[in-house]
């Protein structure tokens, strides 16, 4: 159950890592500003990102 577990906690990151580049590009350096860009941000993400991530992961 625990490998399992950290299993999904990578793919997690693989989300988060690719959010993270957005901001990047988005240049979003002021803290104010970030829960402006989160959502825009978060648009990026695809379904098929999503589904690429967790299958990967076998569940």
């Amino acid at each position: 159950m625990q490998k399992k577990m950290l299993t999904l906690l990578n793919q997690g990151e693989n989300m988060w890592s690719k959010i993270k580049a957005i901001l990047r590009k988005l240049k979003v350096r002021v803290l104010s500003k970030l829960p402006y860009a989160v959502d825009p941000a978060f648009s990026f993400v695809s379904q098929s990102d999503c589904f690429g991530w967790f299958s990967s992961a076998c569940l």
